[in-house]
């Protein structure tokens, strides 16, 4: 496990986890786009607009929504490994919500 170099105490009062996108990005059609982290938070999911966009699939192109996320993270809090994990299961969750357990 990854050493921090703040307590939990600390992360668990202080600690900030923000996700910007949706309506506020999404109505200017912006893509993506990298979000600033501001004290204390701990990082910054920032999600671009679902577009239709071409894609390979099973060795043909078919039309499928695609977005852009970026995470920014305070590598105080976590390493970049940790954030890339991250990132992973949000991809997977997005493809199969089932597997969120509803």
């Amino acid at each position: 496990m990854d050493t921090l170099p703040v307590t939990l105490f600390e992360f668990d009062t202080n600690g900030v986890y923000t996700c910007v996108g949706g309506r506020y990005v999404g109505m200017f059609g912006v893509d993506e786009f990298e979000g600033i982290i501001n004290p204390p938070e701990a990082g910054l999911l920032a999600v671009g607009t679902v577009q239709e966009q071409p894609v390979a699939r099973d060795g043909r192109v078919t039309i499928r929504p695609r977005m852009r996320v970026t995470l920014s993270c305070d590598h105080r809090a976590f390493s970049g490994d940790v954030g890339a994990r991250f990132l992973q299961a949000f991809g997977t969750l997005l493809q199969e919500p089932l597997r969120l357990g509803f």
